[in-house]
This record gives structure tokens, sequence and C-alpha cells, in this order.
């Protein structure tokens, strides 16, 4: 069974980037964000970084961004090992501001 790390329901604000996780514990990450309110005219983006050495900085694992009404709504946060640190981030870049539940798992 996998373990709730947190969950929530971001409030978007157009530009902002805003943070689901910035974690630095020896996991594995994954969770869901649902997108289901996004409509025609609607951007997001959703970036998750990652860093691989304490020496280094974060950097970008994977960045995708959903355009307009989505036909499969609930979204896949990638499967992130992670023993320095990992750190998840929603954008609404353009549309009308909505509200996105979201929930990350780590074991």
């Amino acid at each position: 069974m996998p373990n709730v790390l947190d969950y929530d329901t971001i409030d978007a604000v157009i530009g902002t980037e805003h943070l689901l996780i910035d974690e630095t514990k020896n996991k594995v990450y994954s969770g869901w964000v649902d997108l289901g309110q996004m409509t025609d005219g609607d951007k997001v983006q959703i970036i998750t970084y990652i860093k691989v050495l304490p020496t280094t900085p974060l950097g970008i694992y994977k960045n995708k961004t959903y355009y307009n009404t989505q036909a499969d709504p609930e979204t896949l946060l990638p499967y992130v090992p992670s023993d320095v640190e990992i750190k998840i981030t929603l954008t609404q870049l353009e549309g009308t501001p909505k509200d996105f539940p979201w929930k990350v798992y780590a074991d």
C-alpha cells in the first residue's frame, strides 16, 4: 500500500509556480494531479526537479505542459527515486484560475 506524503488543492494564481513538495528524504516519489477543472484556453505546467548529488543544483527531470480540456484529467506524476532532493511544482500559465487537487506518495 502506498504511503501518502502530502495532499492538498492548489488555488492557482496565473503565472505563479505553486509548490507541491520539496523533499530531501531517501524515498521513491509519485502522485496524482487532477486537471479535471481545465477548460479551453487553459495552460498548466507541471515540473519535477531533481538534485542528483548534494553538490549539484536542482535540475529539471520532467517538464510537461497541458492545454485546454483534458480527456484524461487524472495525471500521474512520474516515479522518481531521490536520496538528495526532489521538488514538484504546478503553474497555471493561461486561462481562468482553477483549483487543482493533488496527492504525493513516498515509499
